[in-house]
């Protein structure tokens, strides 16, 4: 069935929806989509559980913005959010590349328009999105020569409109911490502590010169506090099979809220 987006040898990127169709049974929804040779962008939609008007029907659209193959989205009140970058025509000064959000909208099945960010980012910095209680978006950058990593979240998001904090939550300048290393573009993640301004950045680092790259957490937050925690299951070179976390608040029932409590006093 996924085989429809290969045939045009593309690298695929996906974002996911359930919508509760009874007590017992959920309908899910798989956006899988690409950019052709051709430079526009193929998009299906697949049904899990689908109702008798769900139908598959491949489409393919003209977009005026590029998401890279290696992005990941970040899930939001059932859409998907992805850092994407404007198409120009070549060549083009790098600096000048407008970048922004683009959301596809899992009940009008669409993307939304281009959504502004807090920061202009060049094209190798660093930039990953991560979701705040399944209400508000994060996202990181990092400066690929100051190495100064920034965390912005918004106050208001939708597939239409997006509001930013006057401020960014936490910033930090990591040369200090970790020395001359830049987050890897390719799939640094992370998640945050919204009240006590703290980030945990999972990334790849190599210890020593010529030996093997490890797979770290970075927790940092205000004042200094920094600390570096190695992951278990090091020890690949390989960029594309480093760590990766994402958001996820579990939601308890009153009972189970009072008897965790009544295990564990600190909760």
């Amino acid at each position: 069935m996924l085989a429809r987006l290969d045939s045009l040898k593309l690298d695929s990127l996906f974002g996911i929806r359930y919508d509760e169709i009874s007590k017992s049974r959920r309908k899910y929804k798989v956006l899988r989509f690409g950019t052709t040779c051709l430079g526009n962008v193929r998009c299906e939609i697949y049904y899990i559980n689908p109702s008798k008007d769900d139908v598959t029907m491949p489409i393919t659209i003209n977009t005026e913005w590029d998401i890279e193959f290696y992005a990941r989205g970040a899930s939001l009140n059932g859409n998907t959010y992805w850092f994407a970058q404007q198409l120009l025509p070549h060549p083009v000064d790098i600096s000048e590349v407008p970048d922004y959000l683009i959301c596809y909208d899992f009940t009008t099945e669409r993307f939304g328009q281009p959504l502004s960010l807090p920061f202009h980012s060049y094209a190798e910095d660093t930039v990953s999105l991560s979701s705040v209680r399944d209400e508000q978006l994060a996202v990181l950058y990092q400066h690929q020569f100051t190495l100064r990593m920034e965390i912005w979240i918004t106050t208001k998001i939708d597939p239409q409109v997006v509001s930013w904090s006057k401020s960014y939550m936490l910033a930090v300048d990591m040369e200090p911490l970790i020395g001359q290393h830049q987050f890897y573009v390719v799939f640094a993640s992370f998640f945050v502590d919204e009240e006590k301004k703290v980030a945990v950045v999972l990334d790849l680092a190599r210890p020593h010169s010529g030996s093997s790259l490890e797979r770290v957490a970075y927790i940092v937050g205000e004042d200094g506090y920094f600390k570096k925690e190695e992951l278990i299951g090091g020890g690949s070179d390989n960029t594309y099979h480093g760590p990766h976390v994402c958001s996820f608040v579990p939601k308890f029932s009153a009972n189970q809220t009072r008897r965790q409590k009544e295990e564990n006093p600190l909760c």
